[in-house]
């Protein structure tokens, strides 16, 4: 059983890093992983050590550090393709989890720092 619940929880996380760019709602990952949203959040949180959204949020930044270091993308098309739909609120979401705005991280990766 546990076999499952692992499988079902990573089912989740796989449709998070293949849809990042969408809006997510949680009844979608409800439906992938086939729990209760309080079963499922207690899964995810357990297995993943984190919770759902902050998971999500880790992917999206990712994604938007790759972007802004192999591409010329102005940030406000970034935001968008990483699933932010405020670009005031992927900035700040990216300051607070890498310690640089966009724009300061993609100079910096730029110069090699």
């Amino acid at each position: 059983a546990r076999h499952r619940e692992i499988d079902n929880i990573a089912n989740a996380a796989a449709f998070m890093e293949s849809n990042y760019m969408n809006d997510i709602s949680i009844s979608s990952l409800l439906d992938v992983s086939h729990y209760s949203q309080r079963h499922f959040i207690r899964l995810f949180s357990e297995i993943y050590n984190t919770t759902p959204q902050k998971y999500l949020l880790g992917i999206r930044i990712n994604q938007a550090c790759r972007l802004l270091r192999e591409t010329r993308l102005p940030v406000t098309d970034i935001s968008s393709q990483c699933g932010f739909n405020d670009p005031n609120y992927f900035s700040r979401a990216f300051k607070k989890a890498t310690g640089r705005s966009p724009l300061s991280f993609r100079a910096a990766s730029r110069s090699g720092m």
